[in-house]
């Protein structure tokens, strides 16, 4: 082990961050419109696990997709790039439910 790999760890993450965040982001819609209709009446751990199911197909594809545009990055770094970006697009859709039903809370007890 040289003293540069720490540095090609760190490196090669703030690239997998990077991308895993670009990924979230440009997909934040198509996966709510994947989920949005189900999710409102779920539990917690249930509507995570249903937007993970429902967005690993599109995940997947916008990963292999991101892997052909950064030919740099191994394929090994796969498994971990779809972890990442799946964990950001839960998070996101998590964020806007948790959103919708405060305003949903705050306009029942206005009524």
């Amino acid at each position: 082990m040289s003293w540069w790999d720490p540095l090609n760890w760190m490196s090669r993450r703030k690239k997998l961050d990077t991308i895993a965040s670009a990924i979230s982001v440009r997909k934040r819609l198509a996966v709510w419109h994947l989920v949005c209709e189900r999710v409102g009446e779920m539990a917690v751990a249930e509507a995570r696990g249903y937007i993970r199911a429902r967005a690993a197909r599109l995940v997947c594809a916008e990963v292999d997709r991101a892997l052909r545009e950064h030919q740099h990055l191994a394929t090994d770094a796969r498994p971990r790039l779809i972890g990442m970006t799946t964990d950001l697009v839960i998070d996101d859709a998590m964020s806007v439910l948790g959103e919708q039903r405060l305003r949903l809370g705050l306009s029942q007890q206005a009524a």
